[in-house]
């Protein structure tokens, strides 16, 4: 399966005015070999939030780019306008296709992790994001995260913000969501969005 890789940094001022000051830089990472899907935002919810994503063909097709130094400085060096302060990224490997989680309008970019990981809770949230998965007919994806494997990384593609604000207060749904904050810190709760931009 593809591996995904979600970063997130303070955007700046000049960011949030023209997310597209960041394609340039971002180009270099498409062009790399083993990269399939590159898109870029701010969040719809807080602004000052830059997002990316990156879908590659394996961890080591994203680990070839940060570590040719000549070509990650000069990455660095062209995105330093849209950053405050270094980029936290993170890793995983996901259970279905991410690029279905990455056609629709607005994306979610979440994460989870266990409030206590034990065998047991690993496989009902594993349950529950499977179920999820089902349901949105594979327009979600999830990945166990590699920097913490006590995180699953998600991604969700919705038609709009208020689509998915109708969607969490279904009671079917509602009550997956009650079990998942009881399991899981949602980092924020499941309501953050992104319109990416689409480099590759």
């Amino acid at each position: 399966m593809s591996t995904v890789v979600i970063s997130k940094w303070t955007a700046t001022d000049a960011y949030r005015a023209d997310p597209h000051i960041a394609d340039e830089g971002l180009k270099l990472i498409s062009d790399a070999e083993g990269v399939i899907a590159n898109y870029h935002g701010v969040q719809v919810e807080d602004p000052n939030v830059g997002i990316s994503v990156q879908v590659c063909t394996s961890p080591e097709a994203f680990l070839k780019v940060v570590t040719n130094k000549e070509l990650y400085d000069t990455i660095c060096d062209k995105l330093a306008a849209t950053r405050i302060g270094d980029p936290v990224h993170y890793h995983g490997i996901c259970v279905s296709d991410p690029l279905k989680a990455l056609v629709g309008p607005f994306q979610e970019v979440s994460r989870l992790t266990l409030r206590n990981d034990t065998p047991e809770t690993r496989a009902k949230l594993e349950e529950i994001c499977a179920a999820h998965n089902r349901i949105t007919e594979e327009k979600m994806t999830y990945a166990w995260c590699v920097e913490d494997p006590t995180t699953v990384l998600v991604l969700y593609s919705w038609d709009s913000p208020e689509v998915h604000a109708e969607y969490v207060i279904q009671p079917e749904i509602a009550a997956i969501l009650k079990t998942l904050d009881e399991l899981a810190d949602m980092h924020g709760g499941p309501l953050e969005h992104v319109k990416f931009i689409k480099v590759k």
